[in-house]
């Protein structure tokens, strides 16, 4: 029996000691935490972490919520205390320590594997900050398209607000990290680690280092962690807040993943994450199902979906098949044949459901709500990849759940967006991911690594929607040689 421990962290507000404790490897192991806490409220919070250094896995994590009484106070009716697990016992991004697991926690705060990480601000406050952000990101993108003018000066502002969210909240044990990976207690904020700033916050007349498009490019084509240009490199910190590198951006140099959690109905799993077997975490790309929103035509003067989609066709190889649906219907009748992958612009909509308005999504001026059997076939798994290219499918709606986190429930890997997609360019951006993933086939990358190359060459073309992709689900799915 392998004798290797296990440790455990214990962290929370109002926590003034806590005595560790580890446990063996052996199952049926019980434990015990002690500690002393200076109560803040009339509710304690906190949460209990068991971590595998070695491989760079949170193997579990429990939310443990209790009342606060006094000492000859009276013990409140119902559960003295409430825990809630997360079940990560097959995480590992990679067996390297270049990999870092964090939990967003249900109020707020950011702890992880790495030492010294925890932010005591409320996830909300930060997506609130970086709202702004990209909505420039989308106002960027837009005159480049429509004027030709330089997204530079809107790539500067977003590099002054990532670096200031990463020194601010305290996120520097990160910055060597080049595999992120997030699981929440809650599926209704992305906690924006991918507009993070590595660099030193730029001047406000900061300009672009003179090689970032040829760093970007360079990156992109070597397929790896990416490393400043050879100028930036030798900059100190003050000659840094000169320039803004692009590559210093978080998800353009890093793998991040988010994970939801995903109901139960008991209540007691709040995080639960499928990652693949080694024999099932392959997907061969052999055939491909597309769909437009009526938006997507209309923006690119496209006659059908199958002319506004036709650089995706473009983008894979003689013996792939793309086929084109022009509405849901047409979808949900390609599905049955169980595409390996789903490249969806949609457009937000609504549908009436028993005079309910429930949030939905149009292809080809067809609205729906997303159901199983838009995404697989009734119980077949583990599903496709999802390329889901439309406005803020990443977060949630009404509240409860995101577009994005539906399709997850039916797929090991969504590509979703924050902010707004300018329609015109949503084709450009399926080309460009469709046409990594393609290659990853062959050179062996995983499906993090083939997005995260992907944003880089967007963002090489004047294009910042690459810092609105998000990736939720197995970075480390891989693709599989067709045939």
């Amino acid at each position: 029996v392998e004798e290797r421990s296990l440790p455990v962290r214990l962290v929370g507000g109002g926590i003034d000691a806590v005595e560790m404790m580890t446990l063996d490897r052996h199952p049926t192991t019980t434990g015990k935490v002690t500690f002393t806490v200076t109560p803040t409220g009339t509710t304690f919070r906190g949460y209990v972490l068991v971590y595998n250094e070695l491989y760079s896995a949170m193997l579990q994590a429990a939310e443990v919520t209790a009342a606060v009484v006094a000492a000859a106070g009276a013990i409140p009716e119902g559960p003295e205390l409430e825990l809630r697990l997360v079940d990560a016992g097959s995480l590992v991004l990679s067996p390297l320590p270049t990999s870092a697991n964090l939990l967003a926690t249900a109020d707020g705060q950011l702890v992880g594997r790495t030492p010294g990480v925890s932010i005591p601000a409320a996830t909300s406050a930060v997506i609130a900050e970086t709202d702004g952000l990209v909505t420039g990101l989308v106002a960027a993108g837009s005159h480049h398209l429509d004027a030709g003018r330089s997204p530079a000066p809107t790539i500067r502002a977003a590099a002054r607000i990532g670096a200031r969210l990463r020194t601010e909240l305290g996120l520097d044990p990160l910055n060597d990290y080049d595999h992120i990976q997030m699981v929440s207690f809650s599926k209704q904020t992305v906690f924006p680690l991918d507009l993070v700033y590595g660099g030193p916050r730029p001047d406000a007349d900061a300009e672009p280092c003179e090689q970032w498009k040829a760093a970007l490019e360079t990156a992109a084509r070597r397929q790896g962690p990416a490393e400043p240009c050879a100028g930036c490199e030798q900059r100190d910190e003050d000659a840094g807040r000169r320039v803004v590198c692009p590559l210093r951006f978080w998800g353009l140099s890093k793998v991040i993943e988010h994970q939801w959690p995903e109901g139960t109905p008991s209540g007691n799993w709040v995080a639960r994450v499928h990652r693949g077997c080694d024999d099932q975490s392959t997907t061969a790309i052999t055939n491909i199902l597309t769909g437009a929103s009526a938006l997507v035509m209309e923006e690119t003067g496209a006659a059908d979906a199958a002319t506004a989609l036709a650089s995706v066709s473009g983008a894979v190889p003689q013996g792939v098949t793309v086929a084109v649906a022009e509405d849901w219907t047409a979808w949900r009748n390609a599905v049955a044949s169980g595409p390996a992958l789903l490249v969806a612009l949609p457009h937000h909509d609504q549908v009436m459901e028993d005079l309910i308005p429930k949030p939905a999504l149009e292809i080809g001026g067809e609205a729906s709500v997303i159901e199983e059997y838009l995404v697989r076939p009734p119980d077949s798994r583990p599903g496709p990849l999802v390329l889901l290219l439309g406005c803020n499918t990443g977060i949630e709606h009404e509240r409860v759940l995101s577009f994005a986190s539906v399709f997850r429930s039916y797929s090991p890997v969504v590509v979703a967006t924050v902010g707004e997609v300018i329609a015109q360019e949503a084709p450009v951006i399926a080309e460009h991911v469709v046409r990594e993933l393609i290659a990853a086939a062959s050179d062996g990358r995983t499906v993090g690594e083939a997005v995260r190359d992907a944003r880089r060459t967007l963002m090489a073309q004047d294009r910042p929607v690459a810092l609105q992709l998000l990736l939720h689900g197995d970075s480390e799915w891989r693709i599989g040689q067709a045939g």
